[in-house]
């Protein structure tokens, strides 16, 4: 998929949260926080979410925006508190993209492979981990676009 060039606005939302949130707090990567879901790392059209809800006088300002895909955006908090925007993301994200798979099967296909999946989860969860998992996916293929449970499984034990 390619990528889509970003609006300066959007570019702005991404730059002031980038120096303030760390990535593994969200559902993408910086790199990619123009196209993927903030919560659920999809590429998919992003909407600007206001962090204190337009109808309660939030501006539209970079500081009081994150981008959400529209299922996300329906499900976010109505709150006035980035802390708790922010606490929502980081609690709801899928820490690994792109995967049409349960974390049921996921963990079935780990422990095909004979890996405990908590502990590579876990050991995945690190910046430096996800980049290795991020650096074994990029050598698979997929089925129709997405990655299998096997071929998750397969880069988490790796």
């Amino acid at each position: 998929m390619g990528k889509r060039k970003a609006t300066p606005e959007v570019e702005g939302i991404v730059a002031y949260w980038s120096v303030r949130i760390p990535e593994t707090d969200l559902g993408t990567d910086w790199d990619e926080a123009t196209i993927r879901c903030w919560c659920c790392g999809r590429p998919r059209k992003l909407q600007k979410c206001h962090i204190t809800p337009h109808a309660q006088g939030g501006p539209a300002t970079p500081d009081n925006l994150v981008l959400l895909c529209s299922h996300c955006h329906e499900d976010a908090p109505d709150v006035p508190n980035a802390d708790a925007m922010f606490a929502w993301i980081r609690t709801s994200r899928h820490e690994f993209y792109d995967i049409g798979t349960s974390l049921k099967a996921l963990a079935r296909a780990c422990a095909d492979l004979g890996a405990d999946f908590e502990v590579a989860y876990v050991a995945a969860s690190t910046p430096e981990g996800r980049a290795k998992v991020k650096e074994r996916l990029a050598q698979c293929g997929t089925h129709g676009g997405r990655l299998s449970a096997s071929t998750v499984a397969w880069a988490l034990v790796g």
